[in-house]
């Protein structure tokens, strides 16, 4: 198989990923090893790293997260996990931090979770994304950015695995 045989086998997988919105997301509270285990298969599907219950506990501590209720997480909580988790590699906490509570200054948390769903799942697909007239303009503009930039992300580092794994740069020789 060639390079370019494997990545459109690799990009085929991925038109099949596919999130959940809103509520398709647990709707019972979670404990935390509950909230990992939800989280984890969906960045496996991306094999992306997985979420740890220190990560999470770090994430409350320093206020990315709602801290939870009696132990137990709720929706807002998990979509809000999942979201840092799919961004840490991209952005730096504090960004991912700042860009949710602007998106969410204006749209509710379950509204623009859901259209980041929707942009992310069409960008997997290599779809487009239908459009939606229910956002603050800035919001939309923003969500289609950072989807665009995580899925090049995720297409430029499968690009150079297989790149690495055919091809083997021939060291420089000095004269």
């Amino acid at each position: 198989m060639t390079i370019s045989e494997e990545y459109q086998e690799w990009e085929r997988r991925l038109s099949k990923i596919s999130f959940g919105h809103w509520d398709d997301l647990p709707g019972i509270d979670l404990y935390v090893d509950q909230v990992v285990a939800v989280v984890n298969e969906q960045l496996n599907t991306l094999g992306l790293v997985d979420v740890t219950r220190s990560m999470i506990n770090n994430y409350v501590k320093h206020g990315l997260v709602l801290a939870p209720v009696k132990k137990k997480y709720a929706r807002f909580q998990i979509a809000t996990i999942l979201t840092i988790s799919l961004f840490k590699n991209l952005y730096s906490l504090s960004s991912i931090s700042t860009a949710i509570s602007q998106l969410t200054l204006n749209n509710y948390p379950q509204q623009i979770y859901n259209r980041f769903i929707d942009l992310l799942n069409a960008k997997l697909a290599n779809q487009p994304a239908p459009h939606n007239q229910d956002l603050v303009e800035t919001n939309e503009q923003m969500l289609n950015l950072v989807v665009n930039a995580f899925v090049y992300r995720l297409r430029s580092a499968e690009m150079l695995r297989l790149m690495a794994k055919y091809q083997h740069p021939q060291p420089i020789k000095k004269n």
